[in-house]
């Protein structure tokens, strides 16, 4: 697991890319082997990544998303546990506060992604966070935290 965003950063800029050409979650996801799906959730969550057990690899997005760019994040956060917490189901319920350090690992890893892409997509080096948070629509809980 990463520690900081400079590790996530070189791991994106290391590993993401040059296996990829691209830093779309979507692409990324899809030369991985795991299937992105549409799918009607209530309210919440936004994604689920399904680990491939007895079946391919999933992440589920909400169909609610499908023409938002929202989904571009939501993705990329899914994907990180695709990488990360591959088996980690029972770890969500098992341990006290393991869910929240496991989430905040993914928004952490889909924010920085999200940099990358939104850098590919303008195909500018400089950038603005505010200018990415807005684009890509990253809900404010992800980025204003009390930690």
């Amino acid at each position: 697991m990463f520690d900081y965003d400079d590790e996530i950063n070189d791991y994106i800029k290391e590993m993401i890319y040059p296996e990829n050409l691209t830093f779309d979650p979507f692409v990324v996801a899809e030369n991985n082997g795991i299937d992105v799906e549409y799918v009607s959730f209530l309210d919440k969550p936004y994604g689920l990544y399904v680990p491939p057990i007895n079946m391919k690899a999933r992440i589920l997005i909400s169909s609610d998303l499908k023409y938002s760019n929202m989904r571009f994040f939501v993705c990329a956060h899914e994907l990180y546990h695709s990488i990360e917490h591959k088996y980690l189901a029972a770890y969500y319920t098992s341990i006290p506060g393991g869910q929240d350090s496991l989430e905040r690992e993914a928004n952490s890893f889909g924010t920085n992604l999200m940099c990358f892409y939104y850098k590919e997509l303008f195909d500018t080096e400089t950038i603005s966070y505010v200018d990415v948070i807005n684009y890509f629509e990253i809900p404010r809980e992800i980025y204003v935290h009390d930690y």
